[in-house]
């Protein structure tokens, strides 16, 4: 995760932005199985934020923080987006806002503007360049984690067999001590590439068992019944179709777990139940990656590293979370609301936008 920062002419950016959409609207109309749903979700997830960032010349940050606002600013801008989509394409008669042409056409428009203004600014872009990064045979080995996660919860489904998962634990367990005690291994500088990988290895062996909801206590039923209504009807109402129920009133008001997922779904063409099994904890493994980035400023590297691994560590993590989707949210904005307010580095005008707008989606 060490990465250099590169300059680009800004027509340069706005062809990359125009390609991209061109390859997303691709993988759409021929609707290409996988592709669609990679391309899309990277692309809906990243390329909406990192463009607020070069608009809000947000050049101070480092590689990490760069993607991590990307990610973020990109969540509230679909949110904030979906919204208005919502509410002004009703005013215009249009029955079904949240279909795919109406998301489509819009968002990509918004994209498109941002990158035509951070053209019309006839300055270089800093974009993120690959950074030179040494082979680790550990690195190698974390690589290969989720895919371990990945069979291992389908062998589960499959044979009801744990074993692969269990090897799984104990091989995450062994890494992180070997890559603790031996920078030859793993060098600091890769420390938030374990921390990413390991993230998503221990949250999919729990999303991913069962081709069903998997609850855990939480209140996944109900988001996914206000998620499903608003997918359904392609518009978010307001006010709940049972107005007397203050429960599902309370979470049919959350734009994290109506909006967000019908624009992932609709946009990706991806079911909603694995929306909410895939794309919410690959969301969620980001904020270990923001907690490390937070204390490793403060308390070095290798400690930071160790901190975010216990937080990982903590059954709730990867287990009642799963099945608090609007919590994920919440949690991203809220680890990024941190970075946002102890960065010693970020202008006073870039703090402030920044952290409206975390507050705002929050």
């Amino acid at each position: 995760m060490n990465s250099m920062l590169a300059r680009w002419k800004s027509r340069d950016f706005l062809a990359v932005i125009l390609f991209i959409q061109l390859v997303a609207y691709a993988t759409v109309f021929f609707d290409v199985p996988v592709a669609r749903q990679v391309i899309g979700f990277i692309y809906f997830t990243f390329v909406p934020g990192f463009v607020i960032t070069k608009l809000l010349k947000l050049d101070e940050l480092d590689g990490l923080e760069t993607v991590l606002f990307s990610v973020g600013l990109s969540v509230a801008f679909l949110m904030l987006a979906g919204l208005l989509i919502n509410e002004f394409c009703s005013i215009f008669g249009v029955s079904q806002p949240l279909s795919l042409m109406p998301l489509m056409i819009t968002l990509n428009s918004l994209i498109l503007i941002g990158g035509v203004l951070v053209y019309l600014r006839s300055e270089d872009v800093r974009l993120l360049g690959v950074g030179t990064i040494r082979s680790s045979p550990l690195a190698l080995l974390f690589i290969v984690l989720p895919i371990l996660s990945v069979l291992g919860a389908f062998w589960v489904n499959a044979y009801e067999n744990s074993l692969i998962l269990l090897f799984l634990m104990i091989a995450i367990c062994l890494l992180f001590v070997v890559g603790v005690i031996s920078k030859k291994f793993l060098p600091p500088k890769l420390y938030p590439l374990a921390v990413l990988l390991i993230a998503i290895s221990i949250l999919f062996h729990s999303s991913l068992i069962s081709n069903y909801l998997v609850s855990f206590g939480s209140d996944n039923p109900l988001e996914y019944f206000v998620f499903k209504a608003t997918e359904n009807n392609m518009h978010w109402s307001s006010v709940f179709m049972y107005p007397w129920d203050t429960v599902y009133g309370r979470i049919n008001s959350m734009l994290s777990v109506t909006i967000l997922p019908a624009i992932y779904s609709v946009s990706l063409n991806m079911d909603a139940t694995w929306v909410l099994k895939i794309l919410y904890p690959l969301i969620f493994s980001l904020v270990p990656l923001a907690l490390y980035q937070l204390w490793q400023k403060n308390v070095g590297g290798k400690r930071a590293f160790i901190a975010t691994f216990l937080f990982m560590a903590q059954n709730t993590f990867y287990t009642e979370m799963l099945g608090l989707n609007r919590q994920i949210v919440a949690e991203l904005f809220f680890v990024l609301l941190l970075l946002v307010v102890l960065s010693k580095k970020m202008k006073p005008f870039n703090k402030m936008m920044c952290f409206t707008i975390f507050s705002v989606a929050l």
